[in-house]
């Protein structure tokens, strides 16, 4: 996984009722067991002092009472990409000013 280079993008053909977007970093990456856990409430690989655990649950929690989906692309030692789908909707009131 090149993080440099993903891009969020819809797929040739893709639903253009839904928008991804996210954050990508080249950081230190995650291995499979942290990934396997990190939208997990509680789950934190911070010292006990620090942090709840909490962020990325709730990131979930909100995305999925949207509709959406969120998703993590990870390499060790290659950094990790987050993406977030949420459907885009519009009013008819929208529609009508166009």
């Amino acid at each position: 996984m090149d993080v440099k280079r993903k891009k969020h993008s819809l797929p040739a053909g893709g639903d253009s009722r839904e928008s991804p977007v996210g954050p990508a970093d080249t950081g230190p990456g995650m291995p499979e067991t942290v990934k396997r856990d990190i939208f997990k409430p509680f789950f934190k690989t911070k010292p006990p002092a620090e942090g709840t655990g909490l962020g990325l649950y709730i990131c979930r929690e909100v995305v999925e009472k949207h509709g959406g989906t969120i998703s993590v692309e990870s390499e060790v030692g290659q950094g990790s990409v987050f993406t977030v789908r949420i459907p885009v909707t519009y009013r008819d009131s929208v529609l009508r000013k166009t």
